[in-house]
């Protein structure tokens, strides 16, 4: 069927996949997958990849998965939330603290 996602095979691989690299790159493709019908599962799984990511510490991986939340962000139609965390330092740290706290609560 032209036009299915991929979601199937991926979430095979995240489940069974032991290789951080490969596993990074399969919540980021998973999370572009999902940005424009289900965007809170992609900024879910764009965080799973930037823990990957920094723990890495790929800054290219960083990046896209920052991008992704974006993506995930400006599809939920939040441009304000967006436009604050890139224009306002006190908003970013917020942001930052946010991604602390969920990165927390995946690690159980």
């Amino acid at each position: 069927m032209v036009g299915q996602l991929n979601t199937d095979s991926l979430k095979h691989f995240i489940a069974t996949s032991t290789d951080e690299k490969e596993l990074r790159d399969a919540y980021h493709d998973y999370a572009y997958q999902l940005y424009r019908i289900q965007s809170d599962c992609a900024i879910y799984y764009a965080i799973k990849a930037l823990t990957i990511a920094e723990n890495l510490n790929d800054s290219v991986g960083i990046y896209s998965a920052y991008n992704l939340m974006g993506l995930a962000y400006q599809t939920k139609g939040m441009y304000n939330f967006l436009y604050r965390l890139v224009t306002s330092p006190t908003e970013n740290k917020l942001f930052s603290k946010m991604c602390q706290h969920i990165k927390f609560i995946l690690s159980f």
